[in-house]
């Protein structure tokens, strides 16, 4: 795992997605590194392939057909736009029962990073869910959590949902949340963007229209209501490749 996290700084300056130095700052990717070494990988990807290569192996499947664990270096992307979010909320406010939703949460990888994250920032009182549309890969994700010691008292919940239908309880209820599966359209789905708090982030990838291509975007919540006068217009951070968003 020492060697996988040692290598993330160079993996984006290889080309790709996210070779964008404008998506990176130096202490971000450190405060990345720090937190993946806390969670290691090898709890998350199936016996037989390599936990610690930059390779996303099939964990399961859905209606859409085959699910994958993401490669280190988009739950990297994740945890650096979470620690975006919490820099700007900590200096303007107080984070305490912060709540974070890792959607599409698969492995549990990310949904087990995301909380060691918010603890290496003295959040006190946070919960991070990871919700999934198969009770199969929820299930995944809460076995691979609890086989992983070191983490499996975390305050992380995992849930069968449909991301497309609110969950009302859930309402605004968010600081941040990821998507790990693309929206066919390009705006996140309503019922998600509902989940955030005001201020809250949502970083998802979405269909650019032309052809297979799509994109991150990174929109916030600004005002109470359900109307999209109150977020902001969808921000275009980088490209991205996943599979597709998928209702129950």
């Amino acid at each position: 795992m020492d060697a996988l996290v040692a290598s993330l700084p160079i993996q984006t300056q290889k080309g790709g997605f996210f070779a964008d130095p404008s998506l990176w700052t130096e202490a971000g990717m450190k405060e990345v590194c720090e937190t993946m070494l806390a969670v290691d990988r090898c709890f998350y990807c199936p016996p037989s392939e390599r936990p610690y290569a930059h390779i996303c192996p099939a964990i399961g499947v859905n209606s859409a057909g085959r699910v994958t664990i993401s490669k280190p270096l988009v739950h990297a992307f994740f945890l650096h736009q979470c620690c975006q979010w919490l820099n700007k909320q900590g200096a303007e406010g107080d984070l305490v029962g912060t709540k974070v939703l890792d959607v599409g949460s698969g492995s549990g990888y990310l949904t087990a990073a995301l909380a060691r994250l918010l603890i290496r920032r003295g959040v006190a009182e946070f919960a991070v869910v990871g919700i999934d549309v198969t009770e199969e890969l929820v299930n995944l994700g809460r076995c691979n959590l609890q086989n992983d010691e070191s983490n499996a008292s975390l305050p992380v919940t995992f849930r069968c949902e449909d991301a497309w239908q609110l969950c009302h309880p859930d309402d605004g209820e968010y600081g941040f949340i990821a998507v790990s599966a693309a929206a066919p359209c390009p705006q996140p789905p309503m019922a998600l963007l509902q989940r955030l708090a005001i201020c809250g982030l949502l970083i998802c990838p979405v269909s650019t229209g032309q052809d297979d291509e799509q994109c991150f975007v990174a929109v916030t919540r600004t005002g109470p209501g359900i109307g999209t006068d109150n977020f902001t217009e969808p921000e275009v951070l980088c490209p991205a490749k996943f599979v597709p968003l998928v209702r129950n």
